[in-house]
């Protein structure tokens, strides 16, 4: 009996020992599984933030929502960058963009793209290793964001965008990078944000217009025509009197005719031609070989009786010139007046018998609206004039 009862008692014993040394790995196990999840939480959002945390349009929140920060200096980073460093995107083309921070021991990141005009998303993201896309609605804008899918000690990561297929102007990226201190909890981490601004895409020189036409063409009145070009957003056209060699310049013209009233004269035979740019200020092409015209002559009674002038540029900034057409040598006068009656400017001259041009010094004028009156001895003449400063 007393054998009996030692091996029960010893069995009993080891089974109590076993018992107890798999209780102790249990929990040795759980701690180190606590411990690993609590060091995950470094980033509140360890497998990516919500929408709308990295600082869109300048006034939307920042990882700053669920991270209170470090006290003191915040000497975290943040940039944001594309392979090649473009200055302007291409329609449809595909770029490596580098997001990155530093100032932490753990990372995470959000970023969007958007147009620079009315806020909605441009281009496509493809996510990469690490990081995923989420959408959301932001100021009345669907928006695409790309974030971490799962933090890391490097605080970088490089994932592929894809420009929008057509020109719609400038975009922004938007970037916010967390930079936690690992130990834990949402506190005492810091955030950066960062942003880079992409020009529209510069657009191809069109081709150089052709089919120039001229109809309409009166005493002083012509009406210039051409044939449209792709990808053209507007044209430009200089003329000139046929043996001179100064060209005044129209534009920019957004249709494809124009009809000129102020800088011609009768009986007098002229040039034009016509280019075509894709925008304002942008890439223009050629300008075309030119097309010439006469305007029609007056009866030689009407022309004994009739004398004619005109000002150009019209709006001028310091100077116009006033263009003249006389059957006879004399002396004129010439006024300014402003819209109160009040004479501002005044001058005489001597002019021939033909086309005449005097320049006319209006950089001491106020921008306004004035009248141009001419005195040739019998005839007096009114034209309106413009100063835009």
């Amino acid at each position: 009996m007393r054998t009996f009862a030692a091996r029960f008692i010893n069995n009993q014993n080891r089974e109590d020992m076993f018992n107890f040394k798999v209780s102790y790995f249990a929990a040795a196990l759980a701690a180190v599984f606590c411990v690993a999840a609590f060091n995950n939480m470094a980033v509140s959002y360890p497998d990516g933030p919500p929408a709308n945390r990295c600082g869109l349009y300048g006034t939307q929140p920042t990882c700053t929502a669920c991270h209170s920060q470090a006290s003191g200096t915040n000497n975290a980073t943040a940039t944001i960058s594309i392979a090649g460093n473009p200055a302007s995107y291409t329609p449809g083309q595909v770029y490596a963009v580098t997001i990155a921070g530093t100032g932490g021991s753990t990372y995470g990141f959000e970023a969007a793209c958007v147009k620079s005009t009315g806020g909605a998303t441009a281009g496509t993201f493809a996510s990469a290793t690490g990081t995923e896309t989420a959408s959301g609605t932001v100021s009345g804008n669907s928006i695409t964001f790309i974030r971490q899918s799962t933090p890391k000690t490097s605080g970088s990561w490089t994932f592929n965008w894809t420009a929008p297929t057509t020109n719609v102007g400038s975009v922004v990226f938007y970037g916010a990078v967390l930079a936690a201190n690992g130990t834990g909890s949402s506190s005492g981490d810091k955030t950066k944000t960062a942003t880079l601004t992409l020009t529209a895409p510069a657009c191809a020189a069109p081709e150089t217009p052709t089919g120039l036409t001229t109809t309409n063409i009166t005493a002083t009145t012509a009406t210039f025509n051409w044939t449209a070009v792709s990808g053209a957003a507007n044209y430009t056209i200089q003329g000139r009197k046929v043996g001179t060699t100064n060209w005044v310049t129209i534009g920019p013209v957004t249709g494809t005719s124009k009809t000129v009233s102020s800088q011609l004269v009768a009986c007098k035979s002229y040039e034009w031609q016509v280019k075509a740019s894709c925008s304002t200020g942008g890439a223009s092409s050629a300008f075309s070989p030119s097309a010439t015209f006469t305007t029609t002559c007056k009866t030689d009674e009407t022309m004994a009786n009739t004398s004619s002038f005109s000002l150009s540029p019209n709006p001028a900034t310091t100077s116009v010139s006033l263009n003249y057409n006389t059957n006879t040598q004399n002396q004129i006068n010439i006024r300014v007046v402003d819209v109160t009656g009040k004479t501002v400017l005044q001058q005489t001259a001597t002019v021939v018998e033909g086309e005449n041009s005097l320049v006319i010094n209006t950089d001491q004028l106020s921008a306004g609206y004035y009248v141009v009156e001419m005195i040739d001895g019998t005839t007096k003449m009114h034209e309106k004039l413009l100063i835009s400063k």
